[in-house]
């Protein structure tokens, strides 16, 4: 079964994008993240299981996947659900380290070659209407503390959530 979950979520030039960013770091950060935990290291559920968040001019949204059996599936959305909805109790100081240390590292080591800085830098044109500096989207990850990105969680609204899955369950 192939599950899928999105969600709307600020556009580029919105200034909460940098929270959604380092929100959905705590949520999908690789083996450390909430979703690889609870999903597929507790409770065994799945095979595959992240999210992730894209953001443009005009709009943004998080998308979460996982891949899992027909058995489990049921069992997969509702655990991926709760943890979206924990997302917005908080997150601990670790976890925002974490996601925070993680941003940084793509952040800098995707801008290092010049295909990948051609790249972000007619991305950002588009987006936003200017080019920024490697520096400047580190000092931006900088920026935000911990107290601002749970203030962001408390009011996050993940509502309304679209979800598809493909394979032999329907679920609900």
């Amino acid at each position: 079964m192939h599950i899928g979950m999105a969600w709307e979520a600020p556009r580029e030039a919105d200034p909460h994008s940098m929270l959604e960013r380092l929100a959905v770091g705590v949520l999908s950060g690789g083996t450390s993240g909430r979703l690889f935990t609870e999903v597929r290291q507790k409770r065994s559920l799945c095979y595959s299981v992240g999210a992730s968040y894209s953001a443009s001019r005009d709009t943004g949204v998080v998308s979460l996947y996982a891949g899992t059996t027909p058995q489990r599936a049921q069992e997969t959305l509702d655990v991926c659900g709760a943890e979206v909805t924990r997302l917005c109790k908080g997150v601990a100081r670790d976890e925002f380290e974490r996601a925070t240390v993680g941003l940084k590292s793509r952040l800098i080591m995707q801008g290092e070659s010049t295909a990948a800085r051609t790249a972000a830098i007619g991305s950002d044109y588009f987006r936003i209407g200017r080019a920024r500096t490697l520096d400047e989207l580190a000092a931006s990850v900088d920026a935000v503390t911990l107290d601002q990105l749970n203030d962001y969680l408390r009011t996050r609204d993940y509502e309304p959530c679209t979800v598809a899955s493909v394979g032999p369950v329907e679920l609900v």
